[in-house]
């Protein structure tokens, strides 16, 4: 997607091998409308008509993939009289 103005309700994908096509807010399927800030946004769609007036309709925002954070993994907790420096060191007094 290269962009959308969502008060006129035009906007432009660029199609790669094709191009770059015109796309009206009823083109897109429902639910995917572009809010906001939308340059780079991946989106599939069926070309439809023949030069000069192609244009992309049935367009849908491809969901990005979440990702999943990772997180701190320790050996063990520390016990209730050492600190976790010690725990980590393997200074802990029930080790």
């Amino acid at each position: 997607m290269v962009w959308f103005n969502d008060r006129k309700n035009v906007g432009v994908i660029d199609a790669l091998d094709e191009g770059r096509l015109s796309v009206h807010g009823d083109d897109f399927l429902p639910g995917h409308l572009p809010e906001g800030r939308c340059k780079g946004l991946s989106v599939t769609f069926t070309i439809a008509g023949d030069e000069p007036t192609r244009r992309a309709i049935g367009v849908s925002v491809v969901p990005e993939p979440v990702t999943k954070r990772a997180r701190l993994h320790r050996r063990h907790s520390p016990c209730v009289g050492c600190s976790i420096e010690q725990s980590l060191a393997g200074q802990c007094e029930t080790a």
